[in-house]
């Protein structure tokens, strides 16, 4: 049996935003502990996350509108 592309839940955007939904309790402790380093650099990431679904996103509409 193979897997439609609607079948597919766990997608690289869908990947993307889990990882920003569960780095933000982490990144909210990180801040209430005084560790802030650590949440900045937890925020970075975060940061980076969201430029590559940019990207993505940006890509995916000049491909598809030069099909």
């Amino acid at each position: 049996m193979y897997l439609q592309q609607e079948d597919m839940i766990l997608t690289v955007p869908n990947a993307l935003t889990l990882s920003r939904m569960l780095m933000s309790p982490v990144l909210g402790y990180l801040v209430v502990a005084n560790s802030y380093t650590m949440a900045c650099i937890i925020f970075a990431v975060a940061g980076v996350t969201d430029l590559v679904r940019v990207f993505e996103n940006l890509f995916s509409m000049y491909f598809m509108n030069n099909r």
